[in-house]
């Protein structure tokens, strides 16, 4: 690949991730304080050409991803190591032994079935 697009590709990459940090705080903000108003924002990009949709915000799909990895984050971080998950009685047991046997695959001896 010529090293003019691979700079190209990093400054589209790095102008993409500045505007998600400038836009999902904003985006945030319009949809917990108006959430009706940022529905029939969403309602009106839509009718729009691709390539002028959602200038001042970002777009759902993406929206939705980044709250739920923020979240998961935040999560993970509070919550650390809950023993409901980690523990090896009930539910916990049997997902740690169903993602064991998954991962050699059913029918080897690492299995304890």
């Amino acid at each position: 690949m010529d090293f003019m697009k691979i700079i190209e590709s990093l400054d589209e990459a790095l102008y993409t991730v500045m505007g998600w940090l400038v836009f999902y705080p904003l985006t945030l903000w319009r949809a917990l304080v108006r959430p009706l108003a940022m529905m029939a924002y969403a309602d009106r990009e839509v009718s729009d050409a691709p390539d002028e949709q959602y200038d001042d915000a970002i777009r759902p799909p993406l929206f939705l991803f980044l709250t739920l990895l923020i979240s998961h984050g935040l999560e993970a971080l509070v919550a650390g190591r809950n023993p409901l998950l980690t523990g090896t009685r009930g539910l916990a047991a049997l997902v740690v032994r169903i993602l064991r046997c998954w991962r050699c695959d059913w029918c080897c001896s690492a299995c304890s079935r």
